[in-house]
């Protein structure tokens, strides 16, 4: 499965409802991380480094 921002959301969303929290600030966060990885990455460096927001999602 190719990652991808609506992915990083949903798995945000999905950390939050699995641990009782803000799911709207979750997302927040999650929007924020991808706005900072956007300014400084481009193709595959971007790609791994929205990979590893996911990742941080689902092992939290």
């Amino acid at each position: 499965m190719r990652i991808t921002e609506v992915s990083v959301i949903k798995a945000a969303r999905d950390w939050a409802a699995k641990n009782d929290r803000d799911a709207s600030k979750a997302v927040n966060e999650a929007e924020d991380a991808i706005g900072k990885i956007k300014s400084k990455f481009i193709g595959d460096q971007y790609q791994k480094a929205l990979e590893g927001i996911y990742q941080h999602y689902m092992e939290l």
